[in-house]
């Protein structure tokens, strides 16, 4: 094995993570009714406020209005 001549590594499909929390869209998906009255009340200005809580860095607001519609 060579460490010093690998620069990154990606896994795909890498299994389940135990004990990993989620993220806050995806606890309230999981609650009884709540992932149903999130998708009714979810608006284009809140949709880009829950993308932007897990993407500090942002998205593209193009790409952003495409997942929307």
């Amino acid at each position: 094995m060579n460490p010093d001549r690998c620069a990154s590594v990606t896994l795909l499909d890498g299994g389940i993570l135990e004990n990993y929390p989620g993220n806050l869209v995806a606890n309230i998906w999981r609650k009884k009714y709540a992932g149903e009255i999130l998708q009714f009340i979810t608006t284009r200005p809140m949709f880009k406020l829950f993308m932007r809580l897990g993407n500090p860095r942002g998205l593209n607001p193009q790409w952003m209005d495409e997942l929307i519609t």
